[in-house]
């Protein structure tokens, strides 16, 4: 298993250990009497949209980086894959209608 998989395979292990131990703090908070379930719903919520924030931006960042990395390699992105195609699309037809030109002018050819 590759590092990059093993990394987000722990990160993901270590979120659930931590969903589960966040709830149970604030259940624990809750039965005491030290919070209402509705604060408790509230912070379990806030914590929530924070951690899906947090991970909006690391995989974020991730793109970039890996684009970077294929970048330095010299690999090219979709778009210049496109954008090469097309161009190569565009001259090979130019390079059939120079050949039909050429046998059309070709001396006993018949035009």
């Amino acid at each position: 298993m590759d590092a990059f998989k093993k990394a987000t395979l722990f990160s993901m292990g270590a979120a659930a250990i931590s969903w589960e131990w966040l709830k149970q703090v604030v259940d624990d908070l809750v039965e005491r009497g030290d919070m209402t379930v509705d604060e408790g719903k509230k912070i379990f919520d806030e914590m929530a949209s924070r951690v899906e924030e947090e991970g909006r931006t690391l995989n974020e960042k991730i793109k970039n980086q890996v684009r970077d990395a294929l970048k330095d390699m010299g690999v090219s992105d979709r778009a210049q894959a496109e954008a090469l195609e097309s161009r190569i699309n565009a001259l090979e037809s130019q390079v059939a209608e120079l050949a039909a030109e050429v046998m059309r002018l070709r001396p006993g050819s018949q035009s």
